[in-house]
């Protein structure tokens, strides 16, 4: 009985092994670097699951993904970029993430955040970004209608998959990096919006759009059937004025 049962265990692994989302490829990385990665993809998706709620299993349904991790640096994977490929086929949307190994990252150097890119923090924040964008655009691609998902403007897709990455990490560290990034972004909020730098600034109006709507605001403008992405961010947000006045007083209640 107790070899059958194992028996069992193995044959269920292997099942779950050939139905998962993502795979883990090493490309000269440490057996701690993957088993890293391994735990980082956990984190990820229990983040992808906590955001999307019940629309989770269907979204990662339709997600392939590989991450090479590297473990020398090269064009697409070194300590200042990661690169994910994507494209869209037979129903399904498939990511190849080519990523540095943790272990190459040395010391000294820091993110635009303000985070030692050396720390456990900002390599899950990096994976978190650059995985959770998949989830953004599958969740968009569950349309029949509207906007496309990177037709936005760079500020919010950018802002979008910062914001989600964020969602991965404790708040004292969510915090520290939304402060950092607010310090130094440069964001004009009308006639349009426009922003010194997509990543800090997306993410600075993104915690906003948290903090004054909620968050689930966010995925109904990407899962929203407008046609455009501004009739989209105005058919959720309401009015583009309010939207301006009531940014202009958070903003300023942000920086006393």
């Amino acid at each position: 009985m107790k070899r059958l049962s194992i028996i069992v265990s193995l044959f269920l692994l292997t099942i779950l092994s050939a139905e998962a989302a993502i795979k883990v490829i090493t490309e000269g990385a440490s057996g701690s670097d993957v088993q890293k990665i391994e735990r980082f993809l956990s984190v990820v998706e229990s983040t992808a699951e906590r955001i999307f709620g019940d629309q989770y299993p269907e979204l990662k349904a339709s997600i392939v993904c590989e991450v090479i991790v590297h473990g020398a640096a090269t064009e697409k994977a070194n300590t200042s970029t990661a690169t994910l490929e994507s494209s869209r086929r037979d129903g399904k949307l498939y990511g190849t993430l080519h990523i540095l190994a943790s272990s190459k990252y040395g010391e000294g150097l820091r993110s635009m955040g303000g985070q030692d890119k050396a720390s456990d923090e900002y390599y899950l924040r990096l994976l978190g970004h650059e995985i959770l964008s998949l989830y953004l655009k599958a969740l968009s691609d569950t349309r029949a209608k509207g906007w496309a998902y990177y037709s936005a403007p760079n500020w919010f897709t950018q802002g979008s998959q910062e914001y989600v990455a964020s969602l991965c990490l404790k708040k004292n560290s969510r915090d520290e990096i939304f402060e950092n990034y607010h310090r130094s972004v440069e964001i004009k909020i009308e006639p349009r919006i426009t922003v010194s730098n997509p990543y800090s600034g997306g993410l600075v109006i993104m915690k906003f759009i948290e903090d004054r709507y909620g968050q689930e605001k966010v995925l109904q403008i990407i899962a929203s059937e407008a046609e455009s992405f501004n009739q989209a961010f105005e058919a959720i947000l309401g009015p583009n004025e309010v939207f301006q006045a009531d940014f202009r007083k958070w903003n300023k209640k942000q920086m006393r």
